[in-house]
């Protein structure tokens, strides 16, 4: 009887859930990748055994992070977070990676340091994106796609220096995207891929200006666009290369 409740014991405390971790990258190992434990604040890495962990990136040392193979879990919240950090910081991916709640991309405002995702290969699956950079191009919240599957997000949300690059072979669809002023904007779609969307949407959230530029030679597409300015700002689609099309 008393070795019966030993094991009853033993196999109730494995059946026992485990809180999620929120995760900062430390860079304590001796690499930038993320399946290293030692890289990471928690006991194990984001995504490593449990669902619904978090991921907080905001330290440049051993930059980029590198997720080299898929993620066996998803988590629920990943922030890629320059004004922290001394230099920027940068997210490739190289496996497949899903987010059940927010994505957030953030450019430094005080400093010369951008923050950048870089899809490589496997399949990103976000279900919200919000990619809200600093106040130079310097500064850029960036999301690159040179290889690999983006799974549509929900939403995007663009603020502030903003550079999006679909390279020459890709496509990848943002679902619907908002150009959200809240500071002067300038958004730059600089890919020679397709860059796609549901409704892009570019408006005041206040009363500052709002320009998005295309500059690559590739395509950039919405069901439908929906530019709005206001009475003292000018809100604006400037196409210099490549085309634009609705469908």
């Amino acid at each position: 009887m008393k070795r019966f409740v030993t094991a009853f014991g033993i196999g109730a405390l494995l059946l026992t859930p485990q809180l999620a971790l929120a995760n900062n990258w430390t860079s304590g190992g001796s690499t930038s990748d993320w399946q290293t434990a030692s890289n990471w604040s928690g006991i194990d890495y984001p995504g490593q055994f449990f669902t619904g962990d978090t991921a907080t990136i905001d330290n440049s040392t051993n930059n980029p992070v590198t997720l080299n193979s898929n993620l066996g879990n998803s988590i629920a919240n990943l922030d890629l977070d320059a004004p922290t950090a001394t230099a920027a910081v940068s997210l490739e991916l190289k496996g497949n990676l899903t987010v059940t709640s927010t994505t957030t991309v953030t450019g430094d405002n005080s400093a010369s340091k951008s923050a950048t995702i870089t899809m490589t290969s496997g399949t990103f699956d976000p279900a919200a994106l919000t990619l809200d950079g600093g106040d130079s191009n310097a500064r850029e919240a960036r999301f690159l796609v040179n290889g690999g599957t983006l799974t549509m997000p929900d939403s995007t949300v663009m603020r502030s220096y903003v550079e999006l690059n679909v390279a020459n072979g890709q496509s990848a669809n943002f679902g619907d995207t908002h150009c959200d002023a809240t500071t002067d904007l300038q958004v730059v779609e600089t890919g020679t891929g397709i860059c796609q969307t549901e409704e892009f949407k570019i408006d005041h959230a206040s009363d500052t200006a709002i320009t998005v530029t295309k500059t690559g030679v590739g395509t950039l597409g919405a069901s439908s666009f929906i530019i709005s300015g206001s009475a003292n700002q000018n809100a604006s689609l400037v196409v210099s290369a490549g085309s634009v099309f609705t469908e």
